[in-house]
């Protein structure tokens, strides 16, 4: 059984360099406690992610489409 145990809202406004004010989106869904599920918009731009939660260690995948190419990121923690 799939059970949704946490979301939480995002919104941002940053200003870039050539002082235009750029929006910022984003939600994460966390189900069955362990796997996180992401999506934002920055501006026209887009991303989302995902990972997995244990106790000890958590690890994450994110796609972000970013001038001049798309971007992969994969990141992992420990706790000790």
């Amino acid at each position: 059984k799939v059970k949704v145990d946490d979301i939480l809202f995002t919104l941002g406004v940053s200003n870039e360099d050539d002082e235009s004010f750029k929006f910022q989106l984003g939600k994460e869904v966390i189900f069955n406690k362990r796997f996180p599920v992401r999506i934002g918009f920055y501006g026209s731009k887009f991303a989302f992610g995902f990972g997995y939660k244990d106790v000890d260690w958590q690890v994450d995948y994110a796609f972000a489409s970013y001038k001049p190419g798309n971007t992969h990121m994969i990141s992992a923690k420990v706790k000790y």
